[in-house]
C-alpha cells in the first residue's frame, strides 16, 4: 500500500461588502472544492484572501461555507444580473 501525505488545505476568508461571513478550506487533490472556490472567485463582490489565523479561531468550523451555500450565492448572482441586463 502506497500512502501519500495529504498536502495542506488551502483557508480563504470569503468576504461580502466588507464583511467576512466565512471560511472556505480547498484541498489541492479535491477537485470539488477547487471548482467551488474557483465558482466563488467568478462571483462580483465576493473576494477571497488567505484567512488568517484570527479569523480562524474567530469562524470556527461552524462557518465552514458548504456546497450549498456556494451554489445559493452563484443562484443569486445569476438571477440578480439577469434582472439589471433585463431592466437596462
Amino acid at each position: 500500500m502506497n500512502w501519500k501525505p495529504q498536502q495542506e488545505a488551502k483557508w480563504l476568508e470569503v468576504e461580502i461588502d466588507g464583511k467576512v461571513i466565512g471560511i472556505l478550506e480547498v484541498h489541492p487533490e479535491k477537485p470539488k472544492q477547487i471548482e467551488e472556490e474557483n465558482r466563488l472567485k467568478d462571483l462580483k463582490g465576493i473576494v477571497l484572501r488567505p484567512a488568517s489565523f484570527e479569523s480562524m479561531v474567530r469562524w470556527n468550523a461552524k462557518t465552514m461555507l458548504t456546497k450549498r451555500m456556494i451554489n445559493t450565492m452563484r443562484r443569486l448572482y445569476l438571477k440578480s444580473r439577469k434582472k439589471i441586463e433585463a431592466a437596462s
